[in-house]
């Protein structure tokens, strides 16, 4: 059920959105340097809100659970994050470790989380060399392990723990991460935790990200009953 806060946090979201598509439309009339950068800071402003839009009302929108290949859904993710990625001169990978095990989980609210995990890791790196973003899954006694990593992260175990402590106190809870303080972040997490799993550190072929474990669909169908 929705908090009055949660109701003036929606109408707060729906608000800012009308001048960032006014101004993403705007900027992008013109011919220039300056205003295609404003036109992109708005652009992933807007993505931005619509995925906090989504966290918010998870409860009050109906979960589709169904058996989800997520190699399948980080390649999507990859497309989706093409542009953004070309434009910080970032090379994408998808990396895909041993067997694929299907999970149970909410295909859209999956690659919503991937996508902003993605744009905080790809902005992170602005100005760096070498600049990549690792979109991999592998798996574990625990579970399919799916998340994003980067050779040049700045999230590590206790910097993440920091962060979360600081997140709804102060405006910028992972300031290393870009101007928006790694808000993509606590929004991935919010997202995934409608179906009981959570971002955690981890690393992929020994780099370091943020990833989720899921439940293979026939383990969560018995968890379940």
């Amino acid at each position: 059920m929705q908090t009055a806060q949660d109701r003036l946090l929606l109408a707060l979201a729906e608000q800012l959105k009308l001048p960032l598509v006014q101004i993403a439309h705007q900027s992008g009339l013109i011919r220039s340097a300056d205003a295609t950068e404003i036109q992109h800071t708005a652009q992933s402003a807007l993505r931005v809100i619509d995925t906090f839009v989504l966290a918010i009302t998870r409860d009050q929108t109906t979960l589709r659970l169904e058996p989800l290949s997520l190699s399948a859904v980080l390649q999507d993710t990859a497309q989706l994050l093409y542009s953004h990625a070309k434009r910080y001169d970032c090379e994408l990978i998808v990396d895909v470790r041993g067997r694929n095990t299907p999970v149970m989980a909410d295909a859209a609210r999956v690659r919503a989380a991937f996508l902003a995990l993605g744009h905080t890791f790809i902005e992170s790196q602005q100005g760096s060399r070498n600049s990549q973003l690792i979109l991999g899954t592998h798996k574990t006694k625990n579970g399919q392990v799916a998340g994003v990593y980067s050779p040049s992260s700045l999230v590590t175990a206790k910097s993440y723990r920091g962060a979360k402590n600081l997140f709804g106190t102060s405006t910028q809870p992972f300031a290393a991460l870009g101007s928006l303080g790694g808000s993509g972040i606590f929004i991935a997490d919010t997202l995934l935790q409608s179906f009981q799993t959570e971002l955690i550190t981890s690393s992929h072929r020994r780099v370091r990200g943020l990833a989720a474990v899921f439940l293979p669909s026939s383990q969560l169908s018995l968890v379940s009953a």
